[in-house]
């Protein structure tokens, strides 16, 4: 699973590495593909309109294994799609965000770069030509965040259309693939997730409280982990994840092949759901966290789609 998303009364989209995307139909209790039509089946990105739950724009190629030729929009929930004129074609995706402040606003990012739209999609201007394995906005977009993969994080005070790296208080050597997420509830925090890539471990995880000026490590310890695991971010290339709960940006949710949890912006965390030891609730490798409301969690792993209502203590596929 690469992204999920929510459209409102047509339940929610998922969209997988080589299987396409896919709608929850709630008359029939049943998901169904929508994009077989598309020339690909590998999915980076996807992204629904919130009130046009029908209207959706699809980043084909997932970000790690590629495969993707172009970006696609449909406005009749996948009966027919219209090829977008980015440029250079993004191949490799990591996130497709309509803007929440601004609905005629799109963004996707990419190996390729950051594309922005500012007329639903039928113009594009490429803002940052780097790597982007991860983006994340602010409700207002006066604060987003880029990780770029094997660099650092870029940030945007000016809804996305320039950027600038920051230095500050974060890595600077054997970085991976970055994963980034902004609080909605308190704007100014967030949390950056990177991965080592020598050691294919975590190097750090980062959370910022003036919007990206100074950060703290909060990194999880390996002392958390069961069965003699020490490592939850293997694979840091592959799986490399990272959200805050939308209204109390205390809880931080990261996950690689395992999954940990922080209820106290980092100071402690614990494992969860994909655990070192098992059985294990959630199965490992996981790729999206996706809060659809303040109660409810979903999770795109290897293993497909799962949902908590109550922060880990109950996991249903």
């Amino acid at each position: 699973i690469t992204a999920i998303d929510f459209g409102g009364s047509t339940g929610f989209y998922v969209a997988s590495a080589n299987g396409g995307v896919w709608r929850y139909e709630q008359e029939i209790f049943a998901m169904i593909p929508i994009s077989d039509n598309l020339p690909t089946l590998s999915i980076g990105g996807l992204a629904v309109h919130r009130s046009e739950p029908f209207d959706l724009y699809v980043g084909t190629g997932d970000y790690e294994r590629g495969g993707g030729v172009g970006v696609y929009r449909t406005t009749d929930g996948g009966a027919g799609w219209t090829l977008l004129s980015l440029s250079p074609t993004p191949t490799r995706v990591s996130k497709v965000m309509i803007a929440p402040w601004d609905s005629t606003i799109v963004f996707v990012s990419s190996k390729e770069g950051i594309f922005r739209s500012s007329n639903d999609g039928a113009a594009w201007t490429r803002v940052l030509n780097k790597n982007v394995s991860d983006l994340a906005t602010s409700p207002n977009g006066t604060f987003m965040l880029a990780g770029i993969r094997e660099e650092g994080v870029y940030r945007s005070t000016d809804f996305g259309v320039s950027w600038g790296k920051l230095t500050t208080d974060l890595p600077s050597a054997n970085i991976g693939r970055i994963a980034v997420s902004i609080s909605k509830s308190s704007p100014a925090i967030a949390c950056a997730q990177f991965g080592d890539k020598p050691n294919d471990d975590v190097l750090g995880v980062y959370r910022t409280t003036n919007s990206g000026t100074n950060w703290s490590n909060i990194t999880p310890p390996s002392s958390i982990l069961s069965d003699g695991k020490t490592k939850y971010l293997s694979q840091e290339s592959y799986n490399n994840v990272i959200t805050i709960h939308p209204s109390n940006s205390n809880i931080i949710w990261a996950a690689g092949v395992l999954m940990v949890r922080s209820s106290n912006g980092g100071s402690t965390w614990s494992e969860i759901g994909a655990t070192g030891a098992r059985p294990r609730k959630v199965h490992p490798d996981i790729h999206v966290l996706f809060y659809s409301s303040d109660t409810r969690l979903y999770v795109g792993c290897d293993g497909g789609v799962l949902v908590t209502d109550n922060e880990g203590a109950l996991w249903a596929y």
